[in-house]
């Protein structure tokens, strides 16, 4: 019998194990993978990585194929396009019967953030795509890595992200315009986006003969009468063109006021690399993630669901403890005396008259 209780024990201790494993497991966040496209001569997305708040990320990888990237209220979805993005970008996403609002965030192929292209948009009702206008030679930089952020509305579900734009798009493009095809530059170690290459010596042209011009006679000034002032003209003002863009003085990937509000320093590069919350994520990889390098997002996670679990397992526990060591239960057993009275006997001793009686116990 006990050994019969050891093993139901046993098998009690195993399911209780697998399925606070299979809990943990589901609480783990979802880490990047490849999908295995032509890189970087393809316009959509080929590596992803995601916050907890999405759901089937890898989804949003590839062609529009109606597999959703479900983004959930706080979700941040971060997508590497493998080719520069040169123009335009267009999201597909699945129709919503509200409005939806995102944040899209450009960054280069060094993680360094292109401020000036961030926006924050309204995508109408019943909608199924938009393009968020890009120029790389207004906006001074290419994008290789791509952030949309969940502002407001329902779940947004992301079907595929796509450059319409990008380098080394054709055999023939030739981004930079130095006479050699993007394709060629990045086979030879070269810049696809830097005028780096000799262009070919062209002959002079021909000498076009031209007669001397005649000479336009200057009119002569007629001078104003006697007292009356000479007008001075008005000056015309220069425009003064102001960009904001979000400065990085130590050039780590991270603005400095971002690094300010985050208690790191802003003239300081080595602090890209450190993680000073130590939950395994780089200062830099908590910003371009939009998470806090300040807070321990996995000891978090730990606090809201680890400890409940330790409790259920602990309680299991003791409950299998008391079904291996119980003592069997001790019978009670009753013994019953019987007392057993019999006929008094009379006898006669020396004239003097007797009677007894004897009691038995059995």
């Amino acid at each position: 019998m006990i050994r019969s209780s050891l093993k139901r024990s046993t098998a009690a201790a195993m399911l209780a194990a697998g399925a606070a494993l299979a809990i943990l497991m589901a609480l783990a966040p979802i880490p990047g993978r490849h999908a295995g496209a032509a890189a970087p001569y393809d316009p959509y997305a080929d590596f992803v990585t995601a916050s907890e708040f999405v759901t089937s990320p890898l989804n949003a990888v590839g062609a529009p194929d109606a597999n959703l990237a479900d983004v959930r209220p706080g979700g941040t979805i971060l997508l590497d396009m493998g080719a520069q993005g040169t123009g335009a970008l267009r999201a597909t996403y699945a129709s919503k019967d509200v409005p939806q609002k995102i944040e899209i965030r450009f960054y280069t192929a060094s993680s360094g953030e292109i401020a000036a292209r961030t926006a924050i948009v309204d995508l109408p009702t019943r909608s199924t795509d938009h393009v968020f206008d890009f120029s790389y030679r207004t906006d001074g930089a290419a994008y290789r890595f791509v952030r949309l952020t969940w502002k407001s509305g329902p779940v947004f579900s992301l079907d595929a992200v796509e450059a319409l734009a990008y380098v080394g798009s054709s055999a023939t493009m030739d981004t930079d315009g130095d006479g050699v095809a993007d394709r060629s530059e990045i086979a030879s170690g070269s810049d696809p986006l830097v005028a780096d290459q000799v262009m070919p010596a062209s002959p002079p042209p021909e000498p076009i003969l031209v007669p001397n011009p005649v000479p336009t006679p200057v009119p002569t000034p007629v001078p104003y009468p006697v007292g009356v002032p000479t007008p001075v003209p008005t000056p015309v003002p220069t425009p003064v063109t102001t960009t904001v863009v979000s400065a990085d003085s130590d050039a780590d990937g991270m603005p400095d006021d971002w690094e300010t509000a985050h208690g790191l320093n802003p003239a300081d590069a080595s602090d890209a690399a450190r993680d000073d919350d130590g939950d395994g994520a780089t200062n830099r990889q908590e910003y371009m993630n939009g998470t806090d390098p300040q807070i321990r997002e996995m000891a978090a996670g730990f606090a809201a669901y680890g400890l409940p679990l330790l409790a259920i397992l602990g309680v299991a526990l003791i409950g299998i403890l008391y079904l291996i060591f119980r003592k069997p239960s001790v019978q009670q057993v009753t013994t019953e005396t019987t007392v057993r009275k019999t006929p008094p006997t009379t006898t006669t001793v020396s004239g003097e008259t007797r009677t007894e009686t004897t009691i038995k116990k059995e």
